[in-house]
């Protein structure tokens, strides 16, 4: 690969790559059969005659590689035979010190590079990798940079970590690729870094399962044609579990998945970063999608134009999602520990558009515990649009949820019920002076006075009330207020019995 001299420096030589990659080729030739030549020429954009098996070029590269094995060892260094085209490419526990340029290079055999260490950048682009590929446990030190390139077979880069941006652009995966467990980190805290998979073709298995993006993340108009595993099932690593997580912005947009895709136990973003934007905007899901317990922490994810599929599961619970606000407990603890707000700072639109949209695939789907639960998002999202004058409007939207939780809360209105009753019932004592029992059944059937109470058993006391009217005005505001706080209590026992 390197025959002809090394790179040196950040920059790629060339001139001195294009040497490198003839002479692999003269090489690799023995490994290609005819039929084969002229198809991954094309796919390298080389000339088919590169690829051509001529022996007085394999013995020119047999000289030179004699020559170099003796340059770059001590005088009593035993030149080993050189490697058959038809073996495997083993470079297992390799340290690469410097920049690796394999740019239109055909691998005819399977490549091994476990384990192996690149401290500077790999560069790959339009290459052809016709056997399997395994990179799995290997450092990129400088991030890696794959585009338009092929591989024919199985790929694997599980347990691998990359630091800095990672490219893998029009890539075209025509068996499994795996990255299980691997690791994308920002070089030095960079927000510049990207792990880029966008264009990228998936036409088998696309295995992503327990890896962790520290680093900005992008599949924008990825092709899945076979099953796509984002499982986040927590992992060991150095003696630790960690969940994994697309820790920076995530993008998804326009990508297609055509049979199941799994984003389980996954985590976007992380609970004590910042909250970074993630989005689904045009994905198309033509096979079963499970987003089961996978988490939220800062931000809904963009949703427009997202198409989902009829077998959709979402975990419908408050911890796996952004909060709107925090309880009364949480704001106490924060005062007294001085802590920032932990609430969504995303704009209300947005959450009231993703809410609005995850609303409508759980009622597609009958789901109708999942859908109150996003309606809840929705209406409290929408309660906080706009400015002043808007709010001022939403008032009533933000009302019915302190009081009710959107028709979700049955404890709520009851205890509002209670304690009106018993504050009715002190105002009866001390301003009508009514005895305490007396006072106790005349609130309680003020406040259910459709049933008649008043008339039947409190008679004498209501004509006592007519010659105080502004105790008149008390109890008609209390049978008002009763009435509104009864129906939000029978919402809530709908919908409770409705769900279950």
């Amino acid at each position: 690969m390197t025959l002809h001299g090394e790179q040196e420096g950040d920059e790629i030589d060339w001139e001195l790559h294009e040497k490198n990659r003839k002479a692999w080729h003269r090489w690799a030739a023995g490994a290609v059969s005819d039929e084969q030549r002229s198809e991954f020429a094309g796919l390298a954009d080389i000339t088919r005659l590169e690829l051509s098996s001529i022996p007085s070029r394999a013995d020119e590269t047999h000289e030179r590689y004699t020559q170099e094995m003796k340059r770059r060892n001590a005088d009593t260094f035993q030149v080993p035979r050189m490697p058959r085209p038809t073996a495997s490419i083993e470079m297992q526990n390799v340290n690469f010190d410097r920049l690796l340029c394999l740019s239109n290079f055909v691998i005819p055999k399977e490549m091994i590079l476990s384990g192996s260490k690149f401290r500077e950048q790999l560069h790959v682009g339009g290459a052809v990798f016709v056997g399997a590929f395994f990179a799995e446990n290997v450092a990129f030190e400088k991030g890696s940079i794959f585009f338009q390139s092929r591989f024919l077979r199985d790929a694997w880069w599980a347990k691998s970590s990359f630091i800095g941006a990672a490219r893998f652009i029009s890539i075209g995966f025509q068996g499994a690729a795996r990255f299980d467990n691997t690791r994308f980190w920002r070089a030095n805290g960079s927000l510049h870094d990207v792990a880029n998979f966008s264009k990228t073709s998936f036409e088998k298995i696309a295995s992503f399962r327990g890896t962790y993006f520290e680093s900005a993340t992008m599949f924008e108009d990825c092709n899945f044609l076979g099953s796509a595993n984002f499982n986040g099932r927590a992992t060991r690593l150095n003696g630790a579990d960690e969940p994994a997580a697309f820790a920076g912005k995530t993008s998804f947009k326009g990508a297609h998945f055509h049979t199941r895709s799994d984003f389980a136990r996954r985590r976007f973003g992380v609970q004590d970063g910042e909250a970074e934007t993630i989005t689904f905007a045009d994905v198309i899901f033509e096979g079963p999608v499970s987003f089961e317990d996978a988490k939220f922490a800062h931000v809904f994810p963009g949703l427009d134009n997202t198409t989902f599929p009829h077998s959709t599961k979402v975990t419908a619970k408050l911890s796996h999602w952004p909060k709107l606000r925090p309880s009364l407990l949480s704001r106490i603890r924060n005062l007294y520990t001085r802590k920032s707000k932990t609430t969504s700072e995303q704009k209300p639109t947005e959450i009231r558009e993703a809410a609005s949209r995850l609303r409508h695939v759980m009622a597609r789907q009958m789901m109708p515990e999942e859908e109150h639960f996003f309606f809840r998002y929705e209406m409290g999202a929408a309660a906080r649009e706009g400015g002043f004058c808007e709010r001022i409007l939403n008032l009533p939207t933000y009302i019915y949820g302190a009081i009710s939780e959107y028709g979700h809360s049955i404890a709520r209105p009851a205890i509002l019920l209670v304690v009106m009753w018993g504050f009715w019932a002190w105002v009866y004592v001390t301003c009508a002076k009514f005895t305490v029992t007396t006072a106790m059944a005349f609130s309680f059937a003020t406040i259910f006075r459709f049933l008649g109470f008043q008339r039947t058993y409190l008679d004498e006391e209501t004509k006592r009330l007519e010659d105080i009217p502004w105790m008149e005005l008390i109890a008609a505001s209390q049978t008002v207020v009763g009435f509104v706080l009864l129906f939000f209590l029978g919402l809530g026992l709908r919908t409770r019995f409705r769900l279950r």
